[in-house]
């Protein structure tokens, strides 16, 4: 796709209130905050989340960015159209309902100035595919920020804390890991063109999903 991104065409309105939607438990609230800033919103630019989930980093980016938009992507009909009956309740304008994923994203080219997701890449094999699509989606000075839990061990968290091996061993073959390889995301940002890619780990005490610390990765990068 080429050309400018051409902006939905609905009422856009004031800053979006939050009422009534519950603010990100445990320390998935940090996490939430650690990637806006690692983001850098400014007024008036357009934002794509990937995918978008429960919207709790589109809400939160909507309310920063002034008369900007958020294009909130997910591969779910489903979720977006909760997303969709929350922002209405919430009274949020200012936000598109794309469906999608980050490897085919529904966007023209150089359409976003940031590109921002929390564990959006977990399921996601190609890496290089992904960033080639930020890439392009990106316009020039574009930022990435990403976060994912990560797991030195090989396991993801919640097979990790089983008692006995015979436990690890079936949860594993029963559920798909779901992890970010920060160091491969990192050096398919810098094949895909980005600059300035910095890769932080720190442990987040993440209570919405076990009550146990996990390691995190946050990944920034910015198009030159």
């Amino acid at each position: 796709m080429n050309g400018p991104a051409e902006r939905p065409r609905e009422a856009r309105g004031a800053t979006p209130a939050t009422g009534g939607r519950e603010r990100a438990p445990g320390g998935l609230e940090a996490i939430q905050e650690r990637v806006l800033e690692g983001a850098r919103l400014g007024p008036g630019d357009d934002v794509l989340a990937l995918d978008a989930g429960a919207g709790l980093l589109a809400f939160a980016a909507r309310e920063r960015i002034g008369d900007g938009w958020v294009y909130a992507v997910d591969p779910d009909v489903g979720v977006l159209d909760e997303l969709r009956r929350a922002a209405h309740e919430a009274g949020a304008a200012g936000i598109a309902y794309l469906l999608g994923d980050p490897r085919v994203l529904p966007l023209p080219d150089g359409s976003v100035d940031v590109a921002l997701g929390r564990s959006a890449l977990r399921d996601v094999a190609d890496l290089a595919e992904v960033a080639r699509e930020l890439h392009r989606v990106l316009r020039p000075g574009g930022r990435v920020s990403l976060c994912g839990p990560v797991d030195r061990r090989g396991t993801d968290l919640a097979i990790a804390d089983l008692a006995t091996a015979a436990e690890r061993e079936a949860s594993a073959a029963a559920t798909p890991l779901a992890r970010l390889d920060e160091r491969e995301l990192a050096a398919a940002l810098r094949g895909a063109g980005f600059g300035e890619v910095e890769v932080e780990l720190g442990e987040s005490e993440e209570t919405w999903a076990v009550d146990a610390r996990r390691t995190v990765a946050w990944v920034t990068a910015r198009k030159p």
